[in-house]
C-alpha cells in the first residue's frame, strides 16, 4: 500500500525534477548576481571632448545657422553697456567703441565704413553708418568731438588714398577686442588668449602661427591687423620656479622641466642659458626661441 502511495509515473518524475531545478536556480542566482553584474560606466570624457569640439565649431559657423531664440538671448544678456565720454570719432580705436555700447561687430562695421569714407566730416556723417540708429546717434550727439585738425595715429598713408585700419596689440587685447580682427571669431580668440597665456605673452607675430588652426595662409590675411609690446611679455626664473610651473610653458615641457630640475639639483644655481647648451639640456635653435622668455636672477 505504501508503495503504492509513494510510486510517480515517468511524466510526474520528470515535472518533480523540472521544479527541482528552478528552485536550486532561484536559491543560487542571488548569491552569484552580485559577481556577475557589470556596471554602466559611462566615460564622460570623451563625451566633454565632443562637446567641446562641437562648440568650439559651431562659434565659428555663419550667423545663418544660428536660431532666433539664441539671437534673442544674446541681445538680452550680453548687449554692450553704453558709458559716455568725448570722443573723435576719427581716432576713437576699437575699445572706445565697444566702451559706447557697441558689439564687435558693429565695431567692424563703424570703421570699415570710416575707412571708405576717409573718415567722418561732421557729426551727422555718424548716421549714414547703418550700425548707428537714430536713437543711438541722439545719445552719442553731446560726447561727439571732430576738431578742424586731425592726427590720427591709426590713418596709414598709401599710394592711392588714405586708409584707416585696425591695429590690435596681440598681448593686452581680450576675446572681443581680438574678434575686432577680420578673420577672427569666438573660438581663434580664445584659442588666442589661452596660448598666450601658456606663453606668456608674444615677442614675435610669426608665434601666431604656434595657435591652432592659424597657418601661414591665415597668418599672412592676419599680420597687417596686428602689433606686439614685448614689455607686457612675463618671464620664468629658471632658478627659483618649481618644475610644474616651467614644465607648462610651450617651448619648455615636461621632458626640459625634468632635465632642468635634475640640473638644479646638482649645480644648485643656473648662471645663464648658455651653460644650459653646454650641458646639453637646449640645442641652439631651442634656446634661440626660448631665450626672451627666461631670467636667471
Amino acid at each position: 500500500m505504501l508503495k503504492k502511495f509513494f510510486s510517480f509515473s515517468r511524466k510526474e518524475r520528470n515535472g518533480i525534477i523540472v521544479l527541482i531545478s528552478i528552485i536550486i536556480v532561484l536559491i543560487i542566482i542571488p548569491e552569484i548576481y552580485p559577481y556577475i553584474k557589470k556596471d554602466n560606466i559611462v566615460e564622460y570624457q570623451g563625451m566633454k571632448d565632443e562637446i567641446i569640439a562641437f562648440m568650439d565649431n559651431l562659434e565659428d559657423k555663419p550667423k545663418k545657422y544660428k536660431t532666433i531664440k539664441s539671437e534673442k538671448k544674446y541681445n538680452k544678456k550680453t548687449k554692450p553697456k553704453f558709458i559716455g565720454f568725448n570722443f573723435n570719432p576719427n581716432t576713437l580705436d576699437s575699445t572706445g567703441w565697444i566702451k559706447l555700447g557697441f558689439s564687435p561687430a558693429q565695431v567692424r562695421s563703424i570703421l570699415n565704413y570710416r575707412n571708405k569714407a576717409n573718415g567722418f566730416k561732421s557729426k551727422n556723417d555718424l548716421k549714414k553708418v547703418y550700425v548707428i540708429s537714430d536713437s543711438k546717434f541722439e545719445r552719442l550727439v553731446p560726447f561727439i568731438n571732430i576738431p578742424a585738425i586731425e592726427k590720427n595715429s591709426l590713418i596709414k598713408e598709401s599710394k592711392s588714398a588714405k586708409e584707416i585700419q585696425i591695429i590690435v596689440e596681440l598681448n593686452r587685447a581680450d576675446t572681443a577686442q581680438l574678434k575686432l580682427i577680420k578673420g577672427i571669431g569666438s573660438s581663434y580668440a580664445k584659442r588666442i588668449v589661452k596660448y598666450r597665456n601658456l606663453l606668456g605673452g608674444f615677442i614675435a607675430k610669426e608665434q601666431l602661427m604656434d595657435v591652432y588652426g592659424i597657418d601661414q595662409e591665415k597668418y599672412n590675411s592676419l599680420k597687417a591687423q596686428i602689433c606686439i609690446d614685448t614689455t607686457f611679455v612675463s618671464t620664468i626664473n629658471i632658478n627659483v620656479s618649481e618644475e610644474k610651473f616651467i614644465k607648462r610653458h610651450p617651448y619648455l615641457g615636461k621632458e626640459k622641466a625634468k632635465k632642468i630640475r635634475d640640473y638644479k639639483k646638482v649645480m644648485g644655481y643656473i648662471q645663464n642659458l648658455d651653460e644650459l647648451i653646454e650641458n646639453k639640456i637646449f640645442t641652439e635653435k631651442e634656446a634661440n626661441k626660448v631665450k626672451a622668455y627666461l631670467v636667471f636672477d
